[in-house]
């Protein structure tokens, strides 16, 4: 989420040079459109198959998978619509500064206990959205020092982490504060590490990851239920054997991470050449 706020700020420009009327439809466009249409056309289909909602079929989709009652991957679609207009109230229309916004969100984090489902993610996330805007801000600077002090900055960064989740793990020191030092330390940990790594050409134009960079939104779409639908091929034609047995599992694991990297970039293919000929079209008439 602090990487979608960090991509919010280099946009800022533009996005205030638009109304908010124009603004929301783009978001929802972008956001809610593949929300949507891949909850009805891929997960409902897929979850109808593998019998996730025994009893319901309809009332589990729209409750678990619309309202996110339940197990739906799906929520981080939702959550930055409603942190992206909610960033854009209060960056582009109000123009506050940026301290009281971030102070804003963290309030709204710390109301999220007793929110409804549907804001629950959002209120939560926002704040982290809000610092990867501030951090983005900052970048020049953040870039200098982790060239100056790589070592100390990424290394220690990565042992705080650890010691953090060491910590949330055996329940041990204050839970809130906890958490919100082990996101700082981890956007540092991962930030610094992957500048580092980008700084060599060799992996910075490698075209494989920039392959999986365009997209990237592709494989967290259609991944996830890739590998529910493996495991009810799996237990239904070999049984409960192959989650128990050591063979078996190494093999189901080789078989899902085979699917799940190469399904989804085929589907992504595909998804641009339907675009590039919509777009053909559009251009003919």
């Amino acid at each position: 989420m602090a990487l979608s706020g960090m991509l919010f700020f280099l946009g800022i420009e533009h996005v205030k040079q638009q109304t908010c009327f124009s603004f929301i439809k783009n978001k929802f466009c972008k956001l809610m459109v593949p929300f949507i249409l891949t909850n009805i056309l891929y997960l409902a289909p897929i979850r109808y198959i593998t019998h996730y909602y025994p009893n319901n079929f309809l009332i589990g989709v729209l409750d678990g998978q619309f309202l996110l009652h339940g197990n739906n991957y799906l929520w981080y679609l939702e959550a930055l619509f409603v942190i992206s207009v909610i960033a854009f109230f209060l960056e582009a229309i109000l123009k506050l500064d940026r301290i009281i916004i971030f102070f804003i969100m963290f309030l709204l984090s710390l109301c999220r206990v007793n929110a409804p489902s549907l804001l629950y993610s959002a209120l939560e996330d926002g704040f982290w959205f809000y610092f990867g805007f501030l951090f983005a801000a900052e970048r020049i600077s953040i870039n200098a020092k982790i060239r100056q002090h790589p070592f100390i900055i990424t290394v220690l960064s990565w042992v705080g982490l650890i010691i953090t989740k060491f910590l949330t793990s055996y329940g041990i020191g204050d839970s809130t504060f906890i958490y919100y030092l082990t996101g700082f330390l981890g956007i540092i940990a991962t930030y610094s590490a992957s500048y580092l790594l980008v700084q060599n050409p060799s992996i910075r134009n490698n075209t494989l990851i920039s392959y999986l960079a365009c997209n990237g939104l592709y494989l967290y779409i259609f991944s996830d239920p890739l590998n529910g639908l493996i495991n009810y091929i799996a237990a239904t034609n070999i049984g409960l054997i192959v989650f128990s047995n050591n063979l078996y599992s190494l093999i189901l694991h080789i078989v899902k991470f085979f699917v799940t990297a190469t399904v989804p970039l085929f589907l992504a293919y595909l998804i641009s050449k339907v675009k590039q000929a919509a777009k053909s079209t559009k251009l003919l008439l």
